[in-house]
């Protein structure tokens, strides 16, 4: 039956354009959050696992921090620029990324190296990063948080260690924290055929966002300021989608500012994005994160 063509069109119900959010839209979201979110009572990832992540060590306080060279920058009107880099067997692009970093006149470029084996820690101390030793492997959100948890600077761009990104594409994220961004997100429109893509674009409209379609801070490079971490919590870094939650709905600003194509970037690791039935553990990893952004999201 086309109940399209038989339902009664009301502009007060219908009156979302581009970016808003119509009235029925946000009932139907909220419908639709509520029946997730019971689902949810028992496990708040859906049943998805958490695999390779040691949210523990957010925990604790004490790292193992060797500091390295930074300089006072004159670049973002007075407020200083932290790069977080989680790294783990990433001696092949860890100093051409160190490299690009250091343009951008950073106090300090934090690497966070866990569970390595390679020379990934010698090549960072030789380029004067900021080095946060860890014998295990702890995921590279985990990561993120423990550079965030230690930055000093005003502005904390986050990039990762298995690909290179020029500094031309890093420094509009910093800029636009400097210009009054809360959370700046690489802008990204990926085709909804998918299961990553379909929940990036699903919890911005949720969140009342849906212009950032699927932009999200599961994606680098992206950037924030400090208050926002210490609003949001260190903790919330560990889970992109819920940290990109709680920004949102706590009011920050939130905008994607700069397209970086990572996709063409971004290794295929045959362990993480294959899988012979199921979604791979990388898939799995993330929609998990989502059903934990959503569980957060339904308590509100």
């Amino acid at each position: 039956m086309d109940t399209k063509t038989l339902n009664r069109f009301r502009p007060s119900h219908h009156n979302g354009f581009f970016h808003k959010i119509s009235c029925s839209e946000k009932r139907v979201i909220k419908e639709h959050v509520e029946s997730i979110s019971k689902e949810l009572l028992r496990d708040k990832r859906g049943g998805y696992k958490d695999v390779g992540r040691n949210r523990e060590i957010l925990a604790i306080q004490n790292y193992n921090v060797q500091k390295g060279w930074g300089v006072r920058s004159t670049l973002y009107d007075g407020q200083q620029l932290s790069v977080i880099v989680p790294a783990q067997n990433e001696a092949k692009y860890i100093k051409s990324v160190i490299s690009q970093a250091r343009q951008l006149e950073p106090l300090e470029i934090i690497v966070v190296i866990n569970g390595s084996t390679d020379e990934t820690e010698e090549y960072a101390k030789s380029l004067g990063a900021t080095v946060v030793l860890f014998e295990n492997r702890l995921g590279h959100d985990v990561g993120r948080g423990v550079g965030a948890s230690l930055a000093q600077g005003d502005i904390l761009l986050f990039v990762d260690s298995d690909f290179t990104i020029p500094a031309q594409d890093l420094f509009p994220f910093a800029k636009a924290i400097q210009s009054g961004i809360d959370v700046a997100l690489n802008k990204q429109i990926d085709p909804l055929t998918h299961p990553v893509p379909l929940w990036k674009y699903a919890l911005n409209v949720a969140c009342d966002h849906k212009k950032l379609e699927t932009s999200s801070l599961v994606a680098v490079p992206h950037a924030m300021s400090k208050k926002v971490v210490e609003s949001i919590g260190y903790n919330a870094l560990a889970v992109p989608p819920l940290a990109q939650c709680k920004a949102m709905k706590e009011g920050f600003l939130v905008e994607a500012v700069h397209a970086v194509d990572v996709h063409t970037l971004n290794a295929i690791r045959l362990r993480g994005h294959f899988a012979q039935q199921g979604y791979p553990p990388t898939t799995e990893l993330i929609v998990g994160d989502f059903f934990e952004a959503i569980h957060y999201l339904a308590k509100l």
